[in-house]
């Protein structure tokens, strides 16, 4: 169901990866581990302010790094969705006033790895594969202690069997 959103607000943007965040403030940071294809996000429930700040030279915003000044600005996140490079450009939450349910599509990297018939699989679910190969370059380490997500993971129901909802790494709850 939420592919084919996807497919029908945004239908060239590849991912191979949804995420729900609600009312996650997301620290200063990259999205190192990501693939080689930009993120989107969209508003899924109403609320005031909380936009995307983004790293960019051009920016009046400011933002501190580890005691280094990084220009951006901040994007409203919207119904519409905001396609942004989220890989080697740092962004974060602003503030926000009521409940702030987005919604975000991204690419992992290695699913080209996978056998053919998971590839299938996952096309079938309604996944968008890049059909370019992925960025180079080393991939950032994880970093749990960086997780903004809290409480436990959310239980999916689906065609009868039920299973925890949790992130790539199995670390971090997405609720």
């Amino acid at each position: 169901l939420l592919c084919a959103y996807w497919k029908q607000v945004l239908p060239e943007h590849t991912f191979t990866t949804i995420t729900l965040l609600e009312d996650v403030p997301t620290p200063l940071h990259r999205d190192g581990r990501n693939g080689s294809t930009h993120n989107a996000i969209l508003a899924v429930s109403d609320f005031e302010q909380g936009g995307l700040w983004l790293e960019d030279e051009h920016g009046d915003e400011i933002r501190l790094l580890d005691g280094q000044e990084l220009r951006g600005k901040v994007h409203q996140i919207t119904k519409d969705p905001f396609v942004f490079e989220a890989r080697d450009r740092h962004h974060c939450t602003e503030p926000w006033k009521g409940h702030r349910l987005v919604m975000v599509a991204f690419t992992v990297p290695g699913y080209e790895k996978l056998e053919s018939a998971d590839l299938a699989l996952v096309r079938d679910l309604g996944f968008v594969l890049d059909s370019k190969s992925q960025l180079e370059g080393k991939a950032v380490a994880f970093r749990p202690e960086l997780c903004c997500n809290r409480g436990n993971p959310i239980d999916v129901m689906w065609a009868g069997d039920e299973s925890p909802f949790t992130d790539g790494f199995g670390l971090c709850s997405p609720s």
